[in-house]
């Protein structure tokens, strides 16, 4: 029995497509479905338009720039909290141990560097996580922050370097400079974006994006056919949740916008550059790395140019290449350019000589797999489809591997339907080690928080543990730990 009340804990981070129980967990990079692929026409449609307001939020999250940040906060993380522990002696690690048992955080908000628990350099680290812990959020979902009190510019700026070193592993990622360097890369105030009531969030973009894309191909605007599908995305578009920058974009454009320009600006937004790849990065501003600040810097040009609307209009990969390069100029964003190098090799898992925290790894790799194999065409970024998934090639057997290769990156590495789990070829026959270590960060994540590590809905059901702390203390925190 624990003897204290569990902390306040954070939203879980979920992409989810409304009140009908779909939804992508970022925990584990799992899409749900509660839902099987009906006969009936009606039910079909629902079921074709909800699996693609889901595979929309994937590829936007797993080809952004932001979505790339945010697993690299995600491992760093897991590492450093992995050797806080381990690092520790024995007796100070049964400690740790009986903590866990009665509930209590061992890393806390409220009680940030306490080196009361197992020394200065342990405390250390704790400050670290919770750094790592609070940019995650902030970037993820800012709105969810209320009460909590921390040093944001310092915190963004100290996860930002240790993200770096999570990323510096991967094929074709710049090194580490340091921390006389990286630590000093972020500058200006960290803050919310809210315009007219509305609290913008890279969340809240994406669910607007996602929300739009099932309208699609509905966007003529003499399009009256107002079917049951149509008018419950409009009624989703009326939530703040799924509609409030949608809203927005209309207020700041006297004359409207339309939906692909929405996601032209959304795409934009959410790929800040970063250091991690691509020419020398020495300053990072707040408001041109947070993503609602970009879409709000290029709603304003755009609102100011309104003609940008008709080149979006004509649908041309070249069209939208040129508007990429207007808007990101005129509106003086950076903008991460899809990586052209570094290929991962067809042959072998894209995480298999990199053991710790494979899961994300792997989606890392698979992440960094679809950016550089879709580097010549925006549309496939801009406008996601679940069309996208499947290809069909006229070459040998090796142009077919990397189309089937491809076509699994962009669709999240597992899908648990109501028929039973999917995995693609990046995952075939490894996904019982992948649910294993998402399982192992996720519960150390919640021992560290005084959470409940009972609570693994971010898995499939039949990939849950029980006797969860006596199965992580037996295979993580024994002195002959084994590495996730």
């Amino acid at each position: 029995m624990r003897s204290t009340p569990r902390p306040k804990a954070f939203a879980a981070p979920l992409l989810s497509a409304g009140s009908c129980g779909w939804h992508l967990d970022l925990r584990s990079h799992i899409l749900f479905s509660p839902d099987r692929y009906e006969s009936d026409p009606d039910a079909r449609d629902f079921w074709n338009a909800t699996y693609q307001h889901e595979i929309a939020h994937w590829i936007r999250y797993q080809t952004s720039s932001i979505g790339l940040l945010l697993v690299l906060l995600q491992r760093a993380r897991a590492i450093t909290a992995q050797q806080a522990i381990q690092e520790l002696p024995g007796r100070t690690r049964d400690q740790i141990i009986q903590r866990f048992r009665a509930g209590h955080p061992l890393w806390s908000f409220a009680s940030g560097y306490d080196p009361s628990v197992a020394g200065a350099e342990f405390a250390l680290m704790g400050q670290f996580w919770l750094d790592l812990r609070f940019t995650y959020e902030v970037l993820f979902d800012f709105e969810k922050l209320s009460g909590i009190r921390w040093h944001a510019a310092d915190a963004v700026g100290s996860a930002i370097s240790d993200a770096w070193r999570a990323a510096e592993s991967f094929s074709g990622m710049a090194m580490h400079p340091g921390n006389e360097i990286a630590d000093g890369l972020l500058h200006g105030r960290v803050r919310p974006v809210v315009v007219n009531g509305h609290h913008l969030t890279t969340r809240s973009l994406w669910e607007s994006a996602s929300t739009l894309d099932e309208l699609r191909p509905k966007w003529t605007p003499d399009d009256n056919n107002f079917s049951e599908l149509s008018k419950l995305v409009r009624y989703k578009l009326d939530e703040p949740v799924y509609g409030g920058a949608w809203k927005v974009a209309n207020q700041l454009c006297q004359a409207g916008t339309t939906p692909e320009m929405f996601l032209v600006v959304v795409h934009i937004a959410t790929n800040p550059a970063l250091p991690y790849w691509g020419s020398p990065i020495t300053r990072l501003d707040w408001d041109d790395l947070y993503p609602p600040s970009r879409f709000l810097r290029i709603y304003e040009l755009i609102a100011r140019n309104m003609y940008l609307h008709d080149i979006v209009g004509r649908g041309r990969e070249e069209d939208l290449a040129q508007l990429l390069e207007l808007i990101t100029r005129q509106a003086g964003v950076q903008y991460a350019d899809p990586i052209t190098h570094a290929e991962p090799g067809l042959d072998s898992h894209p995480a298999a000589n990199q053991h710790l925290v494979g899961d994300l790894n792997a989606v890392i790799r698979s992440s960094l797999y679809l950016r550089h194999h879709w580097s010549e065409s925006p549309s496939r970024f801009i406008l996601p489809s679940t069309s996208q998934a499947y290809a069909m090639a006229d070459g040998g057997k090796d142009e077919i591997d990397r189309l089937r290769l491809v076509s699994s990156a962009a669709e999240p590495p597992l899908m648990q339907f109501a028929d039973g789990l999917w995995s693609g070829p990046f995952f075939h026959d490894r996904h019982p080690a992948f649910l294993l270590n998402a399982w192992a960060h996720n519960t150390l994540d919640a021992l560290i928080t005084g959470g409940d590590p009972e609570d693994q809905s971010y898995l499939p059901a039949q990939a849950r543990q029980d006797a969860v702390l006596e199965r992580f203390r037996q295979r993580y925190l024994a002195d002959n730990f084994a590495a996730w």
